[in-house]
């Protein structure tokens, strides 16, 4: 297994596309929550369909990670035919899927809030609708035997889970992406300098840093459910410190992926922009109000993935998901917090028109 040491440098090119593979964001205040009658599942309302032909829309997803697992259950669950949507999904990584939102290949796109604050400039058509998530994904989970020689728990206090730290050796799936900025943040608050007092290496591959920890060649590791999980599952790991319990609490809230449209669109079909924002919502609610068949529909679609591991991951990511999609510019504002603490970005923008909650009823 060959590492690459991190320079403490950041690959500017490389974080846009990378965070949009993790799924991060904002909790927001003030809409009505979104919820289901007692008993009954929200999905298709016959009354608002009947007799309606679907508006055809075309979404984006940067990946099928379990952060976008909304949109799925509103897919399977016909959520989005609830509200008179036949909503076609394409998976276009990275850049891809603004691009293709540029281009008029898709309707809407959930893209990072990075590449969004990027490619905003004068005169820029982009406007972000909905936030589908609250909170950062990714954790650090270490080795348990140290964790229990440390005398460390979950309860501990944050200053102490971080000093934790001193002399050890993370592990990433590579430098430049949101697990990476994460550390680096946690790090600073704790008075640690990478590569000085905590040794940062990237391993290339999700797995490996499941087996490198089970082999104790690495001390920690950072990364998303589902990976995140299994060392939790297998008996070998714990949660030192996790976006989804909110540990930094400073970093809620959080945009990650918002969905993203052009201002013209939504001028032009404001009933879809309000219709589609709703459906996201239902498919949020879907998971909080009823866990048991959200997790037989993942199941499904996530067949490789362990139940028990799949199980641990949504009630994990049930905690970033949130009823309430309207975007806290506090939440861009704490990414750009982020980026200029590792020299991503120069200075910092003024978000207000690079976002809208006006299609929220």
């Amino acid at each position: 297994m060959r590492w690459r040491p991190c320079q403490g440098r950041w690959l500017r090119r490389d974080w846009p596309g990378l965070i949009g593979a993790f799924a991060l964001a904002a909790a927001f205040t003030g809409m009505p929550a979104v919820t289901s009658a007692q008993g009954q599942i929200p999905g298709q309302d016959s009354a608002r369909t009947e007799g309606r032909k679907l508006a055809s829309v075309r979404l984006s997803l940067p990946s099928g990670a379990m952060s976008f697992a909304a949109v799925f259950l509103a897919q399977e669950k016909k959520l989005f035919e609830g509200e008179g949507l036949d909503v076609s999904v394409r998976i276009l990584p990275g850049e891809g899927g603004l691009n293709a939102l540029l281009a008029g290949g898709v309707d809407f796109a959930q893209v990072s809030s990075s590449l969004l604050l990027q490619e905003s400039r004068p005169g820029q058509d982009l406007i972000a609708v909905a936030a589908p998530m609250n909170r950062l994904d990714v954790e650090i989970v270490a080795a348990r035997e140290k964790l229990e020689a440390a005398d460390l728990s979950p309860s501990s206090s944050l200053r102490k889970r971080i000093a934790f730290l001193r002399g050890k050796t993370i592990g990433f799936q590579r430098l430049g992406g949101l697990a990476h900025l994460y550390t680096l943040y946690v790090l600073a608050k704790g008075g640690l300098a990478p590569q000085k007092d905590v040794n940062l290496v990237a391993l290339g591959d999700d797995m490996a840093l499941v087996t490198a920890l089970e082999q104790k060649q690495i001390d920690a590791f950072v990364m998303a459910p589902p990976i995140s999980v299994m060392p939790l599952a297998q008996g070998f790991g714990e949660r030192l410190i996790s976006g989804p319990e909110n540990d930094v609490e400073e970093l809620a809230p959080f945009v990650s992926t918002p969905l993203v449209t052009l201002k013209e669109y939504c001028r032009t079909h404001p009933d879809l922009c309000r219709r589609m924002v709703r459906a996201y919502a239902r498919g949020n609610a879907f998971i909080a109000d009823f866990p048991a068949q959200a997790l037989a529909s993942l199941t499904k679609r996530y067949a490789t993935v362990k139940p028990a591991i799949l199980e641990r991951s949504l009630a994990a990511y049930s905690k970033t998901f949130d009823r309430d999609l309207r975007i806290d510019p506090r939440g861009l504002d704490v990414v750009q917090d982020l980026e200029l603490l590792t020299g991503v970005r120069r200075q910092r923008l003024d978000v207000s028109a690079l976002f809208s909650n006006a299609y929220f009823e």
